[in-house]
C-alpha cells in the first residue's frame, strides 16, 4: 500500500487542499504562520520526529540497506544571500547547510545512513527515492513524507501516531484518499484503511 505522512491534520483539508498556515519547509524557518514565528529549534524538533517515525517503520520492515534510485543534487543552491537573515536563525539552532552531499544514484545504503539521507532531502538538499525489498520512501514537496509497504496497516498508523503525525492512503493515480487512514495521537477515524 501507498501512504502519505505529515505533520498535517487531514481534519484541516478541503477539497484537497490544506486551509491553515503552516510552513512546508526549512526556508521557512524565520517566517511567520498564524502569528508565530517558526524558529530552528521547533523545525528541527519536527525533522526529528519524521525521521525517527521513518526508521521505526524500516525496522518493523526488516530492511537492512535501502538504494538511492532517480536522485536529484540541490545542494549548489544554498546558502544564498537573499535568505540570509533565515540562515543565521537556522545557525544558531544548530542547523547546518554546508557540509558536501555525499549521495548518489544507485548508491546502497546501511540502514544506518538513511537518517542523513532523509535529513538531507528534508532539507531540500537533495531529493531520491529510497528502495528495499519491504519498503519505498520518498520525501515530497511541503514537507510530506510518500512511503510503501507491505507492513501491517495497523503497525504502521501506531508507528506514525506515536510521532504524533498522520498518514493517509494514496490511491494509485497518486489523489489521496481524504475519506481514510486518518490517525494521530488524540483523535481516530476508523474508516476502513487496509481493508
Amino acid at each position: 500500500m501507498k501512504y502519505r505522512i505529515s505533520k498535517y491534520n487531514p481534519k484541516y483539508r478541503i477539497d484537497g487542499k490544506y486551509v491553515l498556515d503552516d510552513w512546508t519547509s526549512i526556508n521557512d524557518v524565520g517566517r511567520f504562520f498564524d502569528g508565530k514565528r517558526l524558529h530552528g529549534k521547533t523545525y528541527l524538533e519536527m525533522e526529528k520526529r519524521y525521521i525517527n517515525c521513518i526508521m521505526d517503520l524500516l525496522k518493523q520492515a526488516k530492511e537492512k540497506f535501502l538504494c538511492i534510485t532517480d536522485y536529484e543534487d540541490y545542494s549548489h543552491s544554498f546558502p544564498t544571500l537573499k535568505n540570509a537573515f533565515r540562515m543565521t536563525l537556522l545557525l544558531k539552532s544548530g542547523v547546518y547547510f554546508f557540509q558536501k552531499v555525499k549521495w548518489s544514484n544507485k548508491q546502497v545504503l546501511p540502514i544506518e545512513t538513511v537518517p542523513l539521507f532523509l535529513k538531507d532531502c528534508l532539507r531540500d538538499k537533495c531529493w531520491g527515492v529510497l528502495r528495499g525489498d519491504f519498503f519505498q520512501i520518498d520525501i515530497g514537496y511541503d514537507y510530506y513524507i510518500h512511503i510503501s509497504t507491505k507492513s501491517d496497516i495497523e503497525m504502521v498508523q501506531l508507528t506514525v501516531s506515536k510521532y504524533e503525525l498522520f498518514i493517509e492512503t494514496v490511491k494509485g493515480d497518486g489523489s489521496v484518499d481524504t475519506n481514510c487512514g486518518r490517525l494521530c495521537h488524540d483523535q481516530r477515524y476508523n474508516c476502513g484503511i487496509g481493508e
